[in-house]
């Protein structure tokens, strides 16, 4: 596993412009990736598997994103969303590991 522990990444195409932002953040013994691109949510994966879930980061009042889209900012969301998670965090992660295969029951 990669010890980076976040990067913003903006790439251009003839279209647009889009800035990937990307963290990641031991928790209950597994490395969990927050990956944002702008917009309403950041997913949360196991490196490159699919996202197991997502930490809402829209103000619908505003219609505008609660956080900027850095690598420091996905990972404050991240520790917020772990620390609102609580005691079943390292379950249902664990959980979800078997259930993609990347842990043995």
């Amino acid at each position: 596993m990669s010890k980076l522990q976040g990067v913003t990444v903006t790439a251009e195409t003839a279209t647009r412009t889009r800035t990937r932002s990307i963290a990641n953040m031991p928790m209950a013994g597994r490395m969990v990736t927050g990956t944002y691109e702008g917009g309403n949510y950041i997913d949360l994966s196991f490196g490159n598997s699919p996202a197991f879930d997502v930490i809402n980061v829209w103000d619908y009042a505003t219609d505008k994103p609660t956080i900027e889209n850095t690598h420091r900012a996905v990972r404050e969301a991240m520790r917020e969303w772990k620390k609102a998670a609580g005691s079943s965090l390292a379950h249902d992660l664990r959980e979800y590991a078997i259930s993609i295969g990347l842990e043995r029951p």
